[in-house]
């Protein structure tokens, strides 16, 4: 099998962010249409720790076990997930910021991504 190659998000601003959406999507359940049970638990397993969510998110496991496979493609699918909830917001924010120079704080950002970037503006 062809190994897998998985680009490293390394801005710490992103990595956060990330984590936050992430928290947000599972406080609200809306995990749902995109992880199985399973899947789900190896994301709720990987949100307790800050450290273990960075591990699981890059895809970067020490273990080479054959669940490798398991996370990798839960990691893969939760990157997808996150991603889409949060495009919406990042066009939005481009498009707010266009016109001027405010910037949304932590909560706008994530009230941008749980409503997929229907925000009102201030």
């Amino acid at each position: 099998m062809k190994e897998l190659k998985v680009v490293k998000i390394e801005n710490k601003k992103k990595m956060d962010f990330l984590y936050e959406t992430a928290k947000e999507i599972e406080a609200n359940s809306l995990w749902r249409p995109y992880l199985t049970d399973e899947e789900h638990n190896i994301f709720l397993d990987s949100l307790g720790d800050k450290d273990k969510w960075d591990q699981f998110i890059n895809l970067n496991y020490e273990d080479k076990s054959e669940n490798l496979n398991v996370l990798q493609i839960v990691g893969l699918r939760t990157r997808a997930m996150l991603y889409e909830k949060a495009i919406p917001s990042i066009f939005s924010l481009k498009e707010r910021n266009v016109g001027g120079s405010q910037s949304l704080n932590l909560e706008e950002k994530k009230t941008m991504v749980l409503t997929n970037g229907n925000h009102s503006s201030r």
